[in-house]
């Protein structure tokens, strides 16, 4: 595109789709909870049953969680041992979406925006000037005579 470079997104693994293991989402939903990094799309019903999450939408969720509860362990704040473990346990279950998520997609998504900084197509510029094509009906209409 434009003599650009552009790296093109990773492929998604075919297990990318399929459902997160229910007995690693059960006691993520807690320790979720417990440090306000709950997502709503847990509270999501599909045909009034729970919604079970893709693999990478739960990757998604534990990897917010995993930067709220690393960074409130970096302020200090007292985190229960037995959450460190789950949270570690459940990210290298999960390592390959977490590594997705993590390095290879941030690549791909600069990559792509400093092809578009360095010379974006012309159907993506913007031109502050407008024109207007206006066609302009008059109707004249009066009666003659005596009222």
């Amino acid at each position: 595109m434009n003599g650009v470079p552009v790296q093109s997104a990773p492929p998604v693994p075919p297990n990318a789709y399929t459902p997160a293991n229910p007995a690693d989402v059960q006691p993520f939903l807690p320790l979720a909870k417990r440090y306000g990094c709950f997502t709503q799309q847990y509270q999501v019903t599909r045909s009034h049953r729970p919604y079970d999450p893709a693999r990478y939408e739960f990757a998604a969720a534990l990897n917010y969680c995993a930067e709220t509860m690393y960074a409130l362990v970096s302020a200090g704040t007292v985190v229960n041992q037995a959450d460190l473990l789950t949270l570690r346990r459940l990210e290298a279950s999960y390592s390959g979406e977490l590594a997705v998520l993590r390095f290879q997609f941030p690549q791909v998504l600069n990559a792509r925006l400093k092809a578009l900084e360095l010379k974006p197509p012309a159907s993506h510029t913007f031109s502050p000037t407008i024109t207007l094509h206006v066609e302009t009906v008059l109707e004249l209409s009066g009666t003659a005579g005596n009222r």
